[in-house]
């Protein structure tokens, strides 16, 4: 049997670092939201990004440090960025979102979380790899 200590301290500041990813990438998802009216969303939708994306983003960050070894920022900031995007786009597919609003928003997603996750993930490293 598998007993697995958790570092709620160190879990605490992952958390706090992939939130402010998706804080950062959020604040930028607003200005592309309001570019069009074709791309307008309920102000709801901003703070579910927030909660729901900072949460599946601490779950895909820890299984891939955990379980498949991952201790490249670089990598982690990808592979965390691209789960991220993917999952929100396919909760907001289920939702009913147009397709073609999926498609654009999930590679905008992608590199808006990108781009601040590499930063942080740079920065922080000793942080994360608690």
């Amino acid at each position: 049997m598998m007993i697995m200590k958790i570092n709620y301290r160190a879990t605490l500041k992952q958390l706090a670092i992939i939130m402010l990813v998706i804080v950062i990438g959020t604040f930028f998802d607003f200005f592309a939201h309001n570019a069009s009216p074709r791309f307008a969303v309920p102000g709801e939708y901003f703070i579910n990004k927030i909660i729901y994306g900072s949460l599946f983003g601490l779950i895909i960050f820890k299984i891939l440090r955990n379980y498949l070894k991952v201790t490249s920022p670089g990598r982690l900031a990808l592979w965390m960025s691209l789960g991220v995007a993917v999952i929100l786009q396919t909760k907001y597919f289920l939702q009913g979102y147009d397709l073609f609003f999926v498609g654009l928003f999930m590679i905008l997603h992608f590199f808006i979380f990108l781009a601040p996750a590499y930063l942080l993930f740079v920065k922080n490293r000793s942080m994360l790899m608690e």
